[in-house]
């Protein structure tokens, strides 16, 4: 993820993305029903998303999978 790119600006991008159904499926074997469900809401509710993504948290993480080094 670039330093510059935004929540919504990584939003976008997750929602282009032709990975998200192998995510999905993925996700869905790994959770539990009601952590599926509390995802899909999550997923679902854009504000909360967004907040989600911009957590400090979200972000360390993204810059691990993305290996993104530079802070």
């Amino acid at each position: 993820m670039k330093n510059d790119m935004s929540a919504s600006d990584f939003i976008e991008e997750f929602k282009k993305n032709k990975a998200k159904k192998d995510l999905g499926r993925y996700l869905t074997e790994k959770l539990n029903e009601e952590q599926s469900n509390r995802l899909n809401a999550v997923l679902n509710d854009e504000k909360a998303l967004n907040e989600l993504l911009s957590s400090e948290k979200a972000q360390r993480i993204i810059k691990e999978l993305t290996g993104d080094d530079n802070g």
